[in-house]
């Protein structure tokens, strides 16, 4: 409906039929987009709602839009994936935010595993909200994924329980693998996918006791970044809102 046409507006901005959009949205919109007074635009809020928008004001320090149609969940998958992933090194896993966002993840959880290269990761909390932002306002998603602080892999089995499926990724013969109805009927999910290496026998014995399904992804060797983008569109290719 959209197109490219999108630009975020905090929760707060919005107000009965109309909304306003801060100074870096409107450069977006009147620059980037050249949108003129009249032009229809779309806007995300981050929280579960998008808007159809046309432009009625654009001053310095922002734009009003009035809003034509609100457009709840737009872009979201009916269940809420969680990413459960050891962080690769910077590059790679700036990547894995950008497409999992794109293809809908809900969460994204760091663990610190044995193997994990990069504890916690180097990327700043501002440099994550960006590419979330960005990654979601180019696929024209309504929700914003959620980023939780790293945790020991241990300690995220122990706080597993309130997932209705929970999966981890592991390489081995005779697995099973993962297909887009192992989600069906379900609201709550999460994958595992570990560093460089893998995960221990230790960690996957574990997570087994923890009631954790382990799932292969083919018989051939992946990166961590192709492991997880690979497995969440798998995962949500079938569920839409």
């Amino acid at each position: 409906m959209f197109g490219q046409d999108i630009v975020y507006v905090r929760p707060e901005d919005v107000g009965g039929k109309s909304l306003s959009l801060n100074r870096e949205e409107t450069h977006h919109l009147a620059r980037v987009l050249r949108k003129r007074i009249g032009d229809r635009f779309g806007a995300i809020d981050g929280v579960g709602r998008a808007y159809l928008c046309e432009l009625r004001a654009v001053e310095e320090a922002g734009a009003t839009g009035e809003i034509l149609e609100v457009l709840p969940d737009h872009g979201e998958s009916s269940i809420a994936l969680t990413l459960a992933i050891a962080p690769p090194k910077k590059s790679r896993y700036e990547l894995i935010l950008e497409k999992c966002t794109e293809i809908g993840v809900r969460c994204f959880l760091p663990l610190v595993t044995e193997r994990t290269l990069s504890k916690e990761n180097s990327l700043r909390p501002e440099r994550i909200a960006g590419i979330l932002l960005a990654a979601a306002k180019q696929s024209g998603r309504s929700r914003l994924p959620e980023y939780l602080p790293g945790q020991r892999f241990d300690v995220f089995l122990s706080k597993a329980s309130a997932f209705e499926v929970k999966l981890l990724a592991h390489e081995g013969e005779g697995r099973p693998g993962l297909t887009s109805g192992a989600l069906a009927g379900k609201s709550r999910a999460v994958v595992c996918i570990g560093p460089e290496g893998g995960f221990t026998v230790p960690e996957v014995t574990a997570a087994q006791a923890a009631g954790f399904e382990i799932v292969g992804l083919g018989p051939r060797r992946l990166r961590s970044e192709t492991a997880a983008i690979a497995s969440c569109s798998v995962l949500l290719c079938t569920q839409s809102s």
